[in-house]
């Protein structure tokens, strides 16, 4: 499992990297886009996780230019049934890849693979 995290966070990286490179106003127009994991078909290794959305959700700091690709999950479900998983707002939570079993990581690998981040 640890290899998997390993990948998974270099892949985060790579897709980091890339954003930064982009230039200013294209960094401003894509803050804040989420790309949502969704609620059913990813498993936490802690049951309270389990009642969640997840989501990466591009930030950009206000400072320095820099964009972050964070995996963010939202409040309980019950509380979202009014709200559009696509809004960053209400993904509140910064979460570690760790709280996902095995196979749900390798869910979130081919996901991020979407991105057709190259390596060198």
């Amino acid at each position: 499992m640890q290899s998997i995290l390993q990948e998974l966070n270099e892949m985060i990286s790579d897709i980091e990297k890339e954003l930064n490179s982009l230039d200013k106003r294209t960094k401003k127009l894509i803050a804040n886009n989420v790309y949502s994991l969704g609620s059913n078909y990813l498993k936490t290794v802690d049951a309270s996780k389990q009642n969640k959305f997840y989501a990466f959700v591009i930030k950009k700091s206000f400072f320095f230019n820099k964009i972050s690709f964070e995996l963010m999950s939202s409040d309980e479900l019950p509380i979202l049934v009014n709200s559009k998983y696509d809004d960053y707002k209400i993904y509140k939570n910064k979460e570690l890849l760790n709280i996902f079993d095995e196979e749900s990581l390798v869910k979130i690998k081919y996901f991020l693979l979407s991105f057709g981040v190259m390596e060198n």
